[in-house]
């Protein structure tokens, strides 16, 4: 598109593949503990409860702090952020030098509306994101001093999977804007991943009961471990 600079493109390009990579681990996570049909939770709570309920939560916890930080402010304590609203303030640079170097109103016109087109889908995203933030906020980043004492304190909003889907649907919709214009094409957020992912673990636990049950038919042989108390490495 004329009149996008080099830098801008750069800013996307950046925040793009941090975006896809967020939509890979979301995939992943869904595999694991996205269970529609009753049967991988107890799978997983089996295998290990404990090691997959702390999987669960550093997952969920780690999607949250991406989507917060992507959609924080530009510029904190004097430091730059690499977030979308560093898309938009490049995007408005463009049309203002466009402006300036009295570039053809076409392009000029362009430029204006992708800098406010992108401008209501920041906003669009920073307000779905918003439970997320008090969450990180209250819990992640800090410990909320009323909520740790329990005391006057409102509950927080729910970490539900429909909020995160949602959440990553609007960030990447920000960036959707900015590729449409730019390059005429949109880019669908969720990679192919290899073949080993969530499901290739689910896949190897499944197998492992199995011959948990063929062990206790005495059809197969059972696997020396390691005696209690013995670290296995």
């Amino acid at each position: 598109m004329e009149g996008i600079r080099e830098e801008t493109v750069g800013i996307f390009s950046k925040l793009k593949q941090a975006t896809v990579w967020a939509h890979g681990r979301w995939l992943l996570f869904r595999q694991l503990f996205a269970d529609e049909h009753g049967e991988r939770i107890p799978l997983l709570n089996q295998t290990s409860p404990m090691m997959f309920n702390v999987i669960l939560y550093a997952m969920l916890d780690d999607l949250t702090l991406f989507l917060c930080k992507v959609t924080d402010r530009p510029q904190m304590m004097g430091r730059q952020n690499m977030v979308v609203e560093q898309l938009v303030l490049a995007v408005a640079e463009d049309y203002t030098t466009a402006v300036g170097a009295n570039v053809a109103p076409g392009p000029v016109d362009r430029l204006r509306d992708l800098r406010d087109r992108l401008r209501a889908s920041i906003d669009s995203a920073s307000q779905v994101v918003g439970p997320l933030r008090e969450y990180r906020n209250k819990i992640i980043a800090h410990w909320d001093w009323d909520l740790a004492q329990g005391t006057n304190v409102a509950p927080l909003p729910d970490r539900s999977r429909d909020l995160v889907e949602r959440s990553l649907r609007a960030v990447a919709a920000v960036l959707n804007v900015f590729e449409f214009e730019n390059t005429g094409t949109q880019t669908i957020y969720y990679p192919s991943l290899s073949g080993r992912d969530g499901r290739a673990l689910i896949r190897a636990l499944r197998e492992a009961e199995a011959y948990r049950g063929l062990v206790a038919l005495g059809r197969a042989p059972e696997i020396l471990l390691p005696a209690r108390g013995e670290t296995p490495i």
